[in-house]
């Protein structure tokens, strides 16, 4: 466990391994989530990319996975105070490898919680050709170390 006060602006977290877009559960979320016609049907799909691609909430949960995985967590958190800035740069599309790189842009302690901070990261989900599929910024507040 890290706490806000160890962690600096730079500090940069990396997914320790892509994270395959599998076809069939890309056509179960979006026929449950978000059943839009590009992401069900290859004709229509074909009239804006070429082929069915993955909806962008199911790509977000992917860089959800990806954050926790890479140990980003496992830093103090008690709550996300936001989601900012979420760019759907490229399609993702069934076999893409997603890799992602979250690093801490902004820091500061907290003036209504003491003993926290606020701390903001970027993250970047990035496919097999290090084209950049997702980008957003997070910001979480954050525990300091418990004094002794």
């Amino acid at each position: 466990m890290r706490y806000f006060d160890e962690c600096n602006v730079g500090d940069e977290f990396r997914s320790l391994r892509p994270c395959r877009v599998d076809a069939d559960e890309m056509n179960a979320f979006a026929r449950r989530w978000d059943p839009q016609p590009y992401h069900l049907d290859e004709a229509e799909a074909e009239k804006l990319v070429g082929r069915i691609f993955s909806s962008a909430l199911l790509t977000l949960c992917i860089s959800q996975k990806l954050t926790h995985e890479c140990g980003y967590f496992d830093i103090a958190m008690a709550a996300g105070l936001g989601l900012d800035e979420v760019r759907m740069l490229a399609p993702a599309f069934a076999d893409d490898e997603l890799s992602l790189v979250t690093t801490i842009t902004e820091m500061r302690e907290s003036s209504s919680r003491p003993n926290m901070g606020i701390m903001t990261n970027s993250t970047r989900l990035s496919n097999q050709h290090d084209e950049t599929v997702l980008t957003y910024r997070l910001t979480s507040l954050v525990h300091n170390r418990p004094a002794p």
